[in-house]
């Protein structure tokens, strides 16, 4: 036995027999219950569907096709075998043909070409209705609508839109075009606080607001929406509220800034040229001091910035024995005088017409002195009765800044800059200036 296992011909016939009981196993499983395959047919034959896209030939030149779907459904049958080369082919088509028509409706059969033979192709629906409409290209206006105009950021508002190019070429069916109410895109500003510059796709529209499908040349336009800060730049005045103690007197208030902006809806803005002096306290005092104060708001304005601002009050010893010195009918200066005080290690000395000095940042602007209209004043030096002897007025500098004022008049302070060791006042100790273009006034 032993012997015959080892033979190969025994092996052989072995397996063969194997293969012919697994044959058999199989072919058994695979018979098709009636029912089961609807789908064959007698001879192999099989059924199917296929969708395929729709050639549509008309003169694309003069006229344009409504009512044409982009693919029809194709019902096949034959042999699987063919049916399966069918659905691999790229020369099979479907088709209506409409060349040589003219403008008109039309129902048309479909056609198909390039399937095998021995396949039966219907179309479903095997005819189609569509409709050739005069090719017509007409300019029209383009346009765009702003989406969430009360939504920009806050402090901000929107101006005009500008479209480039502004007008557009639409073609298309000759009843479609004539049933265009508008040509527009749409942009949204929700948030935005800088102008928008943005490429919008065109569409048009019916009176009902129905999209239209028609050609716009170009496609899409460049759209740019203003957006700008909605306030104003404002001078400050200063006024002192209450007095300094006696024998006191206040030489100066410096602010650290000389405008404010104010954030209020257009038609505020234009009504607004000032905002109410800025109180600074200086009730009692009887030396230097810098103080923070409130802004004040003016009626119909939403905010404004800064709210607080800082200012540098000068304050110094009055005196009320001092010579307020005199002028020359002419207005030239007089002599500077000395007068002594009750310290007699100090002296007051007065210095007349020393000119007001000042820059201007904006060389497009021209600046007049409305007062002093001599753009001189008067100033009293306090200091040692030496040091006084030695000081002349070339020591002294009386300036206002004027760099960052729009214009208008504005009431400006006058700063005084002389050595160490003196304190002076000046009078008066503001100068009003009136700021124009070029064009307006006569540079002073």
């Amino acid at each position: 036995m032993d012997k015959l296992l080892r033979s190969p011909w025994f092996v052989r016939a072995i397996s063969l027999f194997t293969a012919i009981l697994l044959y058999a196993f199989v072919s058994s499983t695979e018979q098709p219950s009636n029912g089961s395959q609807a789908n064959l047919l007698g001879d192999n034959q099989q059924s199917t569907s296929m969708t395929e896209k729709l050639d549509v030939k008309f003169d694309s030149n003069r006229y344009v096709i409504t009512g044409a779907p982009d693919s029809v459904k194709l019902e096949i049958k034959g042999p699987s075998d063919k049916i399966l080369k069918a659905k691999l082919l790229n020369s099979k088509s479907a088709s209506i043909n409409l060349t040589g028509k003219k403008a008109g409706t039309y129902n048309v059969k479909v056609e198909t070409d390039g399937f095998p033979s021995g396949l039966k192709v219907v179309s479903v629906p095997d005819s189609i209705t569509v409709t050739l409409q005069k090719k017509v290209t007409k300019s029209m206006p383009a346009s765009v609508d702003i989406l969430n105009k009360n939504d920009v950021a806050k402090g901000y508002d929107i101006g005009d839109p500008a479209i480039t190019p502004d007008s557009v070429d639409v073609t298309g069916g000759e009843d479609m075009i004539n049933s265009i109410a508008f040509i527009k895109g749409v942009v949204s500003v929700e948030g935005l606080n800088q102008t928008v510059n943005k490429s919008v796709t065109l569409n048009a529209y019916d009176a009902n607001g129905n999209q239209l499908n028609v050609a716009i040349d170009p496609a899409t336009v460049n759209v740019q929406v203003p957006i700008f800060s909605v306030s104003k730049n404002l001078p400050i005045k200063l006024i002192e509220q209450g007095s300094p103690a006696d024998g006191y007197q206040i030489d100066g208030m410096d602010p650290n800034v000389n405008k404010v902006t104010i954030f209020a809806d257009r038609s505020i803005l234009d009504k607004i040229d000032t905002i109410p002096p800025i109180e600074v306290p200086v009730d009692g005092l009887t030396s230097d001091k810098t103080d923070k104060v409130n802004v004040p708001i003016p009626k119909g304005v939403e905010s404004i910035s800064p709210q607080t601002i800082s200012v540098d009050v000068q304050v110094s010893k009055s005196d009320n024995n001092k010579n307020n010195g005199s002028k020359t009918e002419s207005g030239t200066e007089s002599t500077d005088k000395t007068t002594s005080t009750m310290d007699s290690d100090l002296s007051t000395k007065e210095f007349n017409a020393v000119p007001i000095q000042f820059s201007r940042a904006d060389s497009t602007k021209t600046l007049t002195f409305e007062k002093p209209s001599n753009k001189k004043i008067d100033v009293t030096v306090t200091g040692k009765n030496d040091d006084l002897k030695k000081l002349s007025s070339s020591d002294i500098t009386a300036s206002i800044d004027v760099s960052d004022l729009d214009n208008g008049v504005h009431e400006v302070p006058i700063k005084l800059t002389m050595p160490k060791g003196f304190e002076g006042s000046a009078l008066p100790k503001y100068a009003t200036v009136k700021i124009s273009d070029h064009s307006s006034d006569t540079s002073t």
